[in-house]
């Protein structure tokens, strides 16, 4: 099923008087001392607010930091994004805890001296007095584990030789935070090539394969580790697109080790599925073909730029197809379309649109930090839309079926974003642990057929609900449906 980038294809601080000021136009997030050498010296202080308060509504995030002359720069994570760079003194910022889905607040404050070196003051907040939260892992046991805990952010990854590999968190855009002067292209030098990972589960110390995924690359040389270690600085890998095989490997046996763990099941696991990494043949798309998942060329110009396995997100939505084609046993011919597979009859949808949207939820769990799609692809931190229906579902939370089916006229990647939005609100509902719906999400694949639309899906989650967890979800499910129009 191809990822159908329909954008491209037919189809397819100032300081206030007093306060000193001080800016850095500089980001690369980091997990230990870098650079410099010795201890860093400064000292940060969270004077507000008190560790596990217990509040719902509004406070401040209040701290000091000392020597403030050693100073470069000063930013606010919660719940490992980051909410707030901190471009004067006093250092305070105002945080509204119900802006957040989970029940606690990991509160974050992240230093660099002047020479590059991180120090960092931890914190929880708590919305509920029975809320879980604390000791640096994740603050509620509903909410999964953060994908950039998968590696290390070290700004000298590829020189310092710790590391097994040198990749990008997400896709280069989505790490850097913002868009290039221009497209990605081939041997660009990227700093963001800072996400130091390990190397695990290969079956072949010198092979990018195990039993689920075997990788290549059609349109480059096969990636072989040097010493055990498989760095490919992209500045020189223009020709034999190393880094995207490293890329594919990493983040699809970090999908399968993640759903294994939070699900019990991962369909596609032991399958053997071959993955080409780089195939020039195919522009400006990726797609699974019932057997293989292929990533093609972006074009720029009509001219070849950059590896469409830049990013993880396109690849874990086209594994999401085939874990559903496993998950059944079958690749899912609709039966609800009046002939034409690519388009669904009406606006309850049909099992193409479902396929789509729950490919995109396969990504939309490992990066619920950032639910963009494509943002190297079109080089745009909003990622790419589809009949001007984003693919970021954090930015369709109001749009109901009827304006999915009319301006996508029933295609299914325009109706896939529909059902992907059903699937995040519910996910992201204040009264669903995200761990049980991931599970629930999980095991109705099973039960897709060749004629199940939207109002089938709903009654195949409510029964998944009944059978794990006792009906509990089932007026979150039902509320959910109901607002976006089913």
């Amino acid at each position: 099923m191809r990822l159908f980038f329909i954008s491209t294809l037919i189809l397819l601080g100032t300081a206030c008087t007093g306060q000193k000021s001080f800016v850095s136009d500089t980001f690369s997030q980091d997990n230990g001392s870098q650079g410099g050498g010795g201890a860093n010296p400064l000292v940060i202080t969270i004077t507000e607010p008190s560790e596990g308060l217990v509040t719902t509504a509004k406070f401040l995030v209040k701290a000091t930091v000392t020597p403030l002359d050693q100073l470069n720069e000063l930013k606010l994570f919660i719940n490992n994004e980051e909410v707030h760079r901190f471009t004067n003194v006093p250092f305070s910022y105002e945080v509204n805890p119900m802006d957040f889905e989970s029940c606690a607040l990991n509160l974050k404050l992240q230093s660099k001296d002047k020479q590059n070196r991180l120090q960092t003051a931890s914190r929880v907040v708590k919305k509920t007095a029975d809320c879980a939260g604390g000791g640096g892992g994740p603050v509620d046991p509903g909410v999964p584990p953060s994908s950039k805990d998968a590696g290390v952010f070290d700004p000298q990854c590829l020189a310092n030789g710790q590391h097994d590999a040198c990749i990008f968190w997400k896709n280069p855009v989505a790490q850097k935070g913002s868009s290039y002067a221009s497209i990605v292209r081939f041997g660009q030098t990227l700093p963001e090539q800072s996400f130091g990972i390990e190397i695990n589960g290969l079956t072949n110390p010198n092979r990018l394969q195990n039993a689920t995924i075997n990788i290549s690359a059609s349109g480059g040389s096969l990636a072989q580790p040097t010493n055990g270690r498989w760095v490919f600085p992209y500045q020189g890998d223009a020709s034999a697109h190393k880094t995207a095989q490293v890329m594919a490997y990493f983040w699809l046996n970090y999908q399968q080790e993640q759903m294994l763990a939070r699900t019990g099941a991962f369909y596609s696991a032991n399958k053997n599925i071959p993955v080409d990494a780089y195939n020039t043949s195919v522009q400006n798309n990726a797609y699974w073909d019932t057997q293989k998942i292929v990533m093609g060329v972006v074009t720029s110009g009509n001219q070849p730029a950059h590896e469409m396995a830049l990013s993880a997100e396109v690849y874990l939505h086209e594994m999401g197809h085939a874990n559903l084609q496993f998950a059944v046993g079958r690749f899912l011919r609709d039966s609800n379309t009046n002939g034409n597979q690519s388009y669904c009859a009406t606006q309850n949808g049909c099992v193409g649109a479902i396929n789509e949207g729950q490919a995109d939820f396969h990504f939309n769990m490992l990066f619920y930090e950032n639910t963009a799609l494509g943002e190297t692809f079109v080089n745009n931190m909003n990622g790419i839309s589809s009949f001007g229906i984003s693919r970021d579902v954090r930015k369709i939370k109001a749009m109901k079926m009827p304006e999915f089916y009319s301006r996508s006229g029933g295609e299914i990647h325009g109706m896939g974003s529909a059902y992907a939005s059903l699937l995040w609100e519910i996910y992201t509902h204040p009264n669903m642990v995200k761990r049980d719906f991931e599970k629930m999400f999980t095991l109705h694949l099973q039960k897709m057929t060749e004629s199940t639309r939207f109002p089938e899906a709903r009654e195949i989650l409510i029964a998944e609900d009944q059978a794990h967890f006792g009906g509990r979800y089932r007026d979150v499910i039902l509320s959910v449906f109901t607002s976006k129009g089913l």
